[in-house]
């Protein structure tokens, strides 16, 4: 090798170990704080030490045990003399819980026992004295679940979690009857999340296929509504479908008046299963569209007029050529929405009722009401393993493809391929009717924005539009004043500033440097590091918020400020990451080189070149962070639970969910508002982008 070679090479691994470096400090944060949540869910579904810890004894004296012998008496003695202290010393309750989980009334039977020998400790105790206490104390089960107690790991809850139990022999069978039938609702979820993400696919392609044939200035109208319904507040979306679809909303007055319905035969679209379709289908459609739209504006109409000239139908032409060129970008929307539709939590615990509930709303339940962490833990592992499935098969289909998701800045890529007229009447028909379904798919997408603004100036206590708003009177400022004068959406409001601000200057740091890495060619393993980025944004959130409580309950960050920051900057963070990429893709790297070639010092070309490439990126990037972390609405759930630490969606979700009048139309308006003002700005820092990518 001569000295050149030597030199080109010792400089790559130069520059590949300056790449990796860069990429390490958000590596280690999500590895702390991504995985380090999921971690500690999976160890928490298989590690119940409560038994083993607090009743040592009496699970050794039964080891040797079996349901057909008689209890020994050193296991009798063992759990009068343990159970007694852990009566005294108030630790009793993690031991009733794991019985009362074992066998229904388990810990009830312990805990009142207890206390009756706590009365009487220098008797000796027998398995006949107990049985007089309580005659299941004679029967084989509550033994058998201390003795399966005796090690810490098990896999109770996994076993609980598919609908069966162990019995005192040790065997397999189906769960008691009344028990929580949770196989069944993982099975709803998972066919309820598939026929939700065919229909918003029925919707998302014909739609995508009108955007990509219309001219760039039309094509980019639409689209700023597309990503601004994407961003638009999930709660204020939730309000607006409980206005349009509840008995006295204007879906039925719109049936009534077309004579659908009669005056008297309202339905409920809400808080059932419909309405959840209908909610679940208009959040997933933008995100679906985009990434749809981004495969479909590369696809060359030359070759459908190609295909044409030579004879074939439009629809032949359609088939052959048109469908074949975007299916990888079909597959990579539908595995992606099908992950977020078996994900979903907030949608499901405000519209679903009691039949439209899924298995995120029976997971946070376990988490934050019962307390029975085991349990949730082992549904959310067997969520997680089906999240994963499908996340390599996304990734096998992605390898090498450059795919976008859709983040708010596609706004910017779309060109207007445009189609060229139908010529035939056929066409012509087809085209009509292309153009009428994606203006209702339009009119769809934006209802909720043209239904809570004006019932947020309304006078009416409740969701409905009342006469003297249609005739021009009922209009006040009354939910305004009401929202800017209570103290409690002003501390949320607060507490979502400082929240999202601290999390969008660290995400911003942390993404921005791991944008550089990724941007530098030299770095190892650049391919599998940025899938690895793109994690927080496969994870369903609910899995992510109860492996976060579990994490910061150890660690007494559970109500605090900075665990709230900590958890939203492992969120926040792919933001940040991916528009400074797109900001430094192209020719960003060759610049670096060719300075550092003409002798430029590292910080003068940070300085001079790398920055002002990047800034546009970085700057869409936070904004996007903030946005992501003043909207996150899952994990305040689990970390928050007084007023004082509520952010602005947490107060915005329980106005919902407790008081339901317009003052939430009214606050949702206002972030409406707030988030179209950033979205504004970020599309200016995208357009500065393109512009300097051009001239470059």
């Amino acid at each position: 090798m001569t000295e050149i070679a030597r030199t080109i090479d010792r400089q790559r691994r130069q520059d590949g170990l300056i790449g990796f470096s860069l990429l390490l400090p958000l590596l280690l944060y999500l590895g702390v704080f991504l995985a380090g949540p999921l971690a500690s869910m999976l160890v928490q579904s298989v590690y119940e030490p409560s038994i083993s810890r607090d009743l040592p004894d009496t699970a050794a004296a039964l080891s040797d045990w079996s349901p057909d012998r008689p209890v020994p008496q050193a296991a009798v003695d063992a759990l009068v003399r343990e159970g007694v202290q852990l009566l005294k010393r108030e630790r009793i309750g993690e031991v009733a819980d794991r019985l009362d989980f074992e066998v229904p009334g388990g810990g009830g039977l312990l805990t009142l026992t207890l206390r009756r020998l706590a009365l009487d400790v220098p008797r000796r105790w027998e398995i006949g004295t107990l049985s007089a206490v309580d005659p299941r104390w004679g029967e084989p089960d509550i033994w058998a679940a201390i003795k399966r107690g005796e090690h810490a790991l098990t896999f109770t809850f996994f076993i609980r979690a598919l609908d069966h139990r162990v019995n005192a022999h040790g065997e397999l069978v189906a769960a008691i009857p009344g028990q929580y039938p949770h196989l069944s609702l993982l099975w709803k979820t998972l066919w309820l999340g598939g026929m939700i993400t065919v229909l918003t696919l029925l919707l998302a392609y014909p739609m995508s296929y009108f955007i990509a044939g219309l001219r760039p200035k039309t094509a980019r109208l639409i689209v700023y509504v597309l990503v601004m319904s994407l961003w638009l507040s999930l709660l204020v979306r939730a309000s607006a479908w409980i206005v349009l679809l509840q008995s006295r909303g204007l879906v039925n007055d719109l049936l009534i008046a077309l004579g659908i319905l009669g005056p008297d035969d309202r339905v409920q679209l809400v808080y059932n299963l419909t309405g959840l379709i209908i909610a679940m289908v208009h959040f997933m459609l933008p995100s679906m569209i985009l990434p749809l739209l981004a495969v479909m504006r590369r696809v060359p109409k030359s070759q459908m007029r190609a295909a044409q000239s030579l004879g074939a139908k439009p629809w032949v032409a359609f088939l052959n050529v048109y469908l074949p060129m975007t299916l990888p970008g079909v597959a990579v929307a539908v595995l992606f929405g099908y992950i977020q539709a078996i994900g979903f939590y907030i949608i499901p615990a405000l519209l679903g009722g009691s039949d439209g509930q899924l298995i995120s709303t029976l997971i946070a339940a376990y988490t934050t009401s019962t307390l029975n962490y085991g349990l949730a833990s082992a549904i959310g592992a067997l969520l997680l393993i089906a999240v994963l499935v499908l996340y390599l098969v996304y990734s096998r289909l992605t390898s090498g493809a450059d795919i976008s998701l859709g983040n708010g800045a596609d706004i910017a890529i779309v060109t207007g391929n445009t189609a060229p007229p139908p010529r035939t009447r056929s066409a012509q028909i087809a085209y009509a009717a292309l153009c009428a379904g994606s203006t209702l798919i339009l009119i769809f997408l934006i209802a909720p924005v043209l239904v809570i603004i004006p019932l947020s100036f309304g006078q009416s206590a409740f969701f409905t539009f009342t006469p003297e708003m249609w005739q021009g009177d009922g209009w006040s400022l009354r939910w305004y004043e009401a929202v800017l004068s209570d103290p409690r959406w002003r501390t949320a409001f607060s507490n979502s500033f400082i929240i999202a601000t601290s999390s969008m200057i660290v995400a911003s740091v942390l993404g921005g440097l791991a944008a550089l890495g990724l941007s530098r060619p030299t770095t190892p393993a650049r391919g599998l590091i940025a899938a690895l980025f793109l994690s927080p944004l496969i994870v369903p959130i609910v899995l992510f918020a109860t492996g976060t409580f579990l994490l910061f309950s150890k660690l007494g960050l559970v109500g605090t400020m900075v665990g709230l920051v900590l958890a939203h900057v492992a969120l926040i963070s792919p933001a940040v990451v991916f528009n400074v990429r797109a900001s430094l893709a192209g020719s960003g790297f060759d610049l670096l080189r060719a300075a550092a070639s003409l002798g430029s010092p590292p910080m003068r070309t940070f300085l001079s070149i790398t920055l002002p490439i990047a800034a546009p990126g970085f700057a869409a990037g936070a904004l996007f962070a903030f946005l992501g972390s003043f909207d996150e609405t899952v994990i305040v759930q689990f970390l928050t639970f007084s007023p004082d630490q509520f952010t602005f969606p947490r107060q915005m979700f329980s106005g919902v969910r407790d008081e339901m009048n317009p003052t939430v139309l009214a606050a949702g308006c206002l972030v409406m508002a707030l988030f179209s003002t950033l979205y504004f700005f970020a599309q200016i820092a995208e357009s500065l982008r393109q512009r300097r990518s051009q001239a470059t």
